[in-house]
């Protein structure tokens, strides 16, 4: 996979976020969204967590941006399609904030997975 860095608001953790936004949110992550916990390579031990969400809309990518922040990476054009696909990949301080406020249908045992793991000691950024 190769991807291109396209977009960055890392810095950005929100401490407001209406109703409205959280649960235009959930549902984007609830469809779009994968949830993956990692164990570290090159000798480094502990874990990682990445919650990404994919989608060939830019405009839906960048209001789940303003949402919770992250960096926004544009995956090869596919040969097939010829259509461009946007990863988000929200920040590690965003999802110790907002994933416990969150309610997912569809993929809340992986929520759930995921906020157990950011409570482990073996698992950081």
């Amino acid at each position: 996979m190769h991807y291109e860095s396209f977009y960055s608001n890392r810095a950005l953790v929100r401490t407001m976020i209406s109703e409205r936004e959280l649960g235009w949110f959930e549902g984007f992550l609830d469809g779009e969204g994968n949830f993956g916990i990692y164990h570290r390579s090159r000798g480094r031990a502990g874990f990682y967590v990445q919650v990404r969400i994919s989608n060939t809309d830019i405009a839906a990518i960048q209001r789940a941006q303003r949402i919770l922040g992250g960096t926004v990476l544009l995956k090869q054009k596919s040969q097939v399609r010829n259509r461009a696909l946007y990863v988000l990949n929200v920040p590690y301080e965003s999802l110790h904030e907002w994933l416990p406020k969150m309610q997912l249908t569809v993929k809340e045992k992986h929520r759930l997975l995921v906020l157990e793991a950011l409570s482990h000691p073996s698992v950081s950024r």
